[in-house]
């Protein structure tokens, strides 16, 4: 993503992050200041709430809890049966390409019915650009960027923004914690860099403060290394190709 649409995103991924600061405060041990074993699935719902909001410009609201998102939390339950039928029938040996598995079932099912869901939410979201169109001058959100070229594609975008984006970023957040955890005196040296950058308790993101974290990015970088979110390349170039 180009840094000027990042920006676009600030705001509203910040209000996520906070959602997500205090349901650490409600979860944890008051004594140790552990989180549960099932933090995980916290982790999850911080990256669906995330990625929502860039893929169809909306907050899902899972960290929140709220009880009207049944639809959301069936949307969850069916990525992750999703992820796991990636595993089944694109890595493991597999009769699928000759037979209907269950495995191959239970795709099919997840795929049909995150197409859907992904729809409602698209539909909604275009009813709301409708209403609000952006400025002349105005950066337009990726959204809305797609649904200028057709409503199709806005809507297999959203859908693979939203298969990738949420294993991918929850793979990577679980990383990041663990090798901090791990190394308490790198997370006090990364600690000193952001009260340096950010004093205060209230201080927001922007892009010039991201410039002034270079440990933080190393950091991250350094975590991704370490656990890569992916074994491998599974795409193939269409030509010979030299890499230089």
């Amino acid at each position: 993503m180009q840094p000027k649409n990042a920006k676009l995103y600030l705001e509203p991924l910040q209000k996520v992050n906070l959602e997500f600061i205090e349901r650490i405060r409600e979860i944890r041990d008051p004594h140790t200041l552990e989180v549960p074993n099932n933090f995980f699935e916290d982790i999850n719902h911080l990256a669906f709430d995330s990625v929502g909001v860039v893929a169809v410009d909306h907050d899902f609201g899972l960290i929140r809890r709220n009880p009207d998102l049944e639809e959301v939390r069936v949307l969850c339950e069916h990525m992750s049966a999703f992820l796991k039928s990636i595993y089944d029938l694109g890595i493991k040996p597999s009769f699928y390409k000759y037979i209907t598995t269950p495995s191959y079932r239970r795709f099919a099912k997840s795929m049909d019915l995150m197409f859907d869901i992904t729809n409602h939410y698209v539909n909604e979201a275009l009813v709301r650009l409708e209403e609000n169109h952006s400025k002349d001058g105005e950066e337009r959100s990726v959204l809305e960027k797609l649904l200028k070229i057709n409503r199709k594609t806005a809507i297999v975008m959203a859908m693979d923004m939203l298969m990738a984006g949420v294993d991918g970023t929850s793979s990577a957040i679980t990383a990041i914690l663990l090798c901090i955890a791990k190394n308490p005196e790198k997370q006090q040296k990364l600690r000193e860099e952001l009260i340096a950058v950010l004093p205060h308790r209230n201080d927001q993101f922007t892009i010039e403060t991201m410039k002034q974290l270079p440990y933080l990015r190393a950091c991250i970088k350094e975590a991704l290394r370490f656990y890569p979110l992916a074994f491998g390349n599974a795409r193939e170039v269409g030509a010979d190709l030299v890499l230089s």
